[in-house]
């Protein structure tokens, strides 16, 4: 039996960390510095941090590895995008959009951080329940930026 689930998941988070700190840690792709138990590495095959376009590798504590492609860059509006362009071992969908958000909180200098994934509608809800638990790990690991 197929169950329908939604493509779209979001999850959010407030983070008692400046906002430049955390754009910065996203704008240069340093995923293994902010999430260490997950991320082995991250490599760019073609281009580099600053370019749309670019290609990178991000390989995995569990020695997957998932190839994208940088979609998005905004310094003014403080978004990033990257779309999953490859898996090893595959996949059980054709592909994702990641996009990150920042905000400032003006009250008191935090980050309010928007983290959504945009799959393929061949996904299925368990794969759409393991992302919403893995963002909310990843919050955790980053709020250990400081």
């Amino acid at each position: 039996m197929n169950f329908v689930t939604s493509c779209h998941q979001v999850e959010t988070c407030v983070l008692d960390i400046n906002i430049d700190k955390v754009w910065d840690a996203f704008r240069s792709f340093e995923f293994d510095k902010m999430f260490p138990s997950h991320v082995k590495s991250v490599k760019f095959t073609s281009g580099g941090a600053n370019e749309v376009g670019s290609v990178f590798d991000v390989e995995y504590a569990d020695g997957s590895v998932w190839t994208n492609r940088i979609g998005e860059i905004s310094d003014v509006k403080r978004v990033i995008s990257w779309e999953l362009i490859s898996a090893t071992p595959e996949i059980g969908f054709t592909s994702m959009m990641t996009t990150i958000r920042l905000h400032k909180v003006t009250e008191d200098n935090r980050t309010f951080l928007s983290w959504e994934s945009d799959y393929s509608n061949d996904v299925n809800a368990h794969i759409v329940q393991d992302g919403k638990y893995k963002k909310l790990e990843y919050f955790k690991e980053l709020r250990k930026l400081k």
